[in-house]
């Protein structure tokens, strides 16, 4: 699980940058059938999009990559809930 609070400390830490820091562990977790939930603001949720397809972009291309996503909503193994 990656947490992080950008408003609540002087230094700002988001869940994105901590997701391309373990970006080897996300591929991995998700090569073995694992869940993304994401929650928090849309554009929370519209980062953590871009940074999930930067992520999986260079290992499988942008095209490979957007259909990965794509069926990890369809089997919703990644899971958004943005206001």
């Amino acid at each position: 699980m990656f947490s992080a609070f950008s408003r609540d400390q002087e230094e700002k830490l988001y869940v994105q940058n901590l997701l391309l820091e373990q970006k080897d562990l996300v591929r991995f977790v998700l090569d073995q059938s694992g869940y993304i939930f994401v929650c928090g603001s849309k554009s929370l949720g519209k980062a953590i999009d871009d940074t999930l397809l930067k992520i999986l972009e260079e290992n499988y291309g942008l095209t490979k990559s957007k259909q990965i996503i794509k069926d990890l909503r369809i089997q919703s193994r990644y899971v958004k809930d943005v206001y």
